[in-house]
């Protein structure tokens, strides 16, 4: 008996795989096609950029300054505006909260200093009277101070 051949199965993975190798060298070729390239070498024509003088040089500067300028005035006007909006308003919020610091420092101060005196005065009043009750001239009493009557 001699040998048969080896028989080629058939395997559809191969072929989709050898599909997609094709279509991508397909594709190479053609975008090497496109791509333009330089195959000489180009060389400048002489006087081919014109020199400026120092004047033109300057007046061109300026107008490109001009120009550049004017372009970006309304992005740099908002960014000073945004820049000086949060500048303010921290500025503002510290300056707030130590006017309150302080206010409520001067009337925490102020409601001590009133309760003191108007004990100091409840308590004067009261020590004569209580006093004056051991005192022979119990029922003669004075009139508190003006100051006292406020």
């Amino acid at each position: 008996m001699a040998a048969e051949p080896p028989r080629r199965e058939h395997k559809p993975l191969v072929e989709r795989v050898d599909a997609l190798l094709r279509r991508h060298q397909a594709a190479q070729r053609l975008a090497e096609a496109e791509v333009p390239l330089l195959t000489e070498i180009v060389e400048a024509a002489p006087g081919g950029v014109p020199s400026l003088d120092a004047a033109a040089l300057e007046a061109l500067a300026v107008a490109l300054e001009q120009a550049v300028l004017e372009r970006l005035a309304p992005d740099i006007e908002r960014a000073i505006e945004t820049h000086l909006r949060r500048a303010l308003h921290a500025a503002l919020d510290d300056a707030t909260q130590g006017l309150r610091d302080a206010l409520s420092a001067s009337v925490q101060s102020l409601s001590r200093e009133a309760v003191a005196d108007a004990l100091a005065r409840a308590l004067g009043h009261r020590a004569p009277a209580a006093a004056g009750e051991a005192s022979p001239s119990a029922g003669h009493t004075e009139p508190p101070p003006a100051s006292a009557q406020r």
